[in-house]
């Protein structure tokens, strides 16, 4: 099983340089496309091409913002660090999800308005490369670590899913029981001649209320949806294609069940997959 991804990921990474920390940050988004934006000072505008590229070449889809600074440790910059940690207990338990340094997240947070500046030093550019090396994988391993609490959020739906399908499944005898009982007493009550119009719409009636073709390809969608969920890899718009089949013979049901019960399940089918189509739009 290839692992799964999560288009939503972050990665930090730092070297201090004398008095100086030069950082460089990465968030990804969810995004049909790949759409790459390099937020840095001006001097090295002439790197934003092999950036993009580089960052092409690790990132298939989504939203990817690379962000690159230099900070002086005496500036005006390092008493609003410290408000942002004094102020924000969460962001030491982010940077410990992250396996990053808390003082390194608070400048990952403050330098979104800093980014334009000068920097006060010229970094290296072979050091600064392995710095956007280093941070291009951190992102990856949140994306991968997302897409697997993502997985596991999957499969929980999916089993809900079944639940509803195995309980309109059962149900589907009593409900055809049902409707039959109510069509004979309709023809009972109907005059001699005219039973064999009667019977003829009794007949249409039944087909029309039929379900159990949708109810084998609803099963079949849900077992193929399972079996893609399981090999992993880029596996975002096929199984999105696959719950929009499942959404239709879902529907189905519930339109020609004519039958509370089995409407109601189909209700609490469609929300679970509902729930399962916001997850979707976030995995690789």
């Amino acid at each position: 099983m290839s692992p799964i991804h999560s288009m939503t990921g972050y990665g930090v990474a730092e070297r201090r340089i004398e008095n100086h920390v030069l950082a460089v940050a990465i968030q990804t988004l969810n995004s049909r496309n790949i759409d790459i934006k390099i937020e840095a000072p001006t001097i090295l505008s002439n790197r934003k091409l092999g950036w993009s590229r580089l960052l092409a070449e690790h990132f298939t889809r989504g939203r990817i913002v690379l962000t690159i600074t230099t900070v002086h440790l005496g500036s005006s910059w390092e008493p609003l660090r410290q408000e942002i940690i004094k102020n924000h207990d969460f962001i030491a338990t982010m940077a410990q999800e992250l396996s990053v340094n808390t003082d390194t997240l608070a400048l990952a947070i403050t330098m979104t308005t800093q980014h334009g500046s000068q920097p006060t030093i010229s970094p290296d550019l072979a050091t600064l490369d392995g710095i956007i090396e280093e941070t291009i994988q951190k992102a990856l391993q949140t994306r991968q670590q997302e897409g697997e609490r993502l997985a596991t959020q999957l499969k929980k739906y999916l089993s809900d899913f079944g639940l509803h399908l195995e309980a309109m499944k059962k149900r589907e005898p009593f409900r055809r029981e049902e409707h039959q009982e109510r069509l004979e007493q309709k023809i009972k009550a109907r005059l001699p001649q005219e039973l064999d119009r009667t019977t003829q719409e009794a007949f249409i009636h039944m087909e029309k209320i039929d379900i159990e073709e949708e109810l084998v390809r609803l099963e079949a969608h849900m077992d193929y949806f399972t079996k893609i969920l399981a090999e992993g890899g880029t596996i975002g718009k096929k199984l999105l294609f696959t719950l929009q089949e499942m959404a239709r013979e879902t529907n189905t049901i519930g339109a020609k069940a004519q039958d509370a019960i089995t409407q109601h399940l189909a209700v609490e089918g469609k929300n679970t997959l509902e729930q399962i189509r916001e997850q979707l739009h976030n995995i690789l």
